[in-house]
């Protein structure tokens, strides 16, 4: 039996999991870039004594027009090392994770 036990995270992302989330009247544009929001989402998750926060990469910009928000499913998003770089100064007892795309850069 193997005494390192289950591990339970939180996988963050802008407007949740759900394909239409995005569409759901409460919400708002700006979740891929509020730090506020990522910084709550982090503080909930340690408070619950979750093990991790993780956070996806991307291979693409996404728009920066908040007029094509309303048009698209995701809008801009961090970068998840940067996003989980900041985080860091505001945790003390959860693991921070993140993919890293290496489709147009070297690994």
């Amino acid at each position: 039996m193997s005494t390192h036990g289950l591990k339970l995270g939180l996988f963050a992302q802008e407007t949740g999991h759900h394909v239409g989330a995005w569409r759901h009247p409460d919400a708002t544009v700006d979740d891929g870039t509020n730090f506020e929001r990522f910084r709550h989402l982090a503080q909930v998750a340690e408070q619950a004594a979750l093990h991790f926060v993780f956070l996806a990469d991307t291979i693409a910009v996404r728009s920066d027009d908040p007029e094509a928000y309303g048009r698209t499913a995701r809008a801009t998003v961090f970068e998840p090392l940067t996003l989980l770089a900041a985080l860091s100064a505001t945790r003390q007892r959860i693991g921070l994770i993140a993919t890293a795309s290496t489709t147009y850069n070297e690994p």
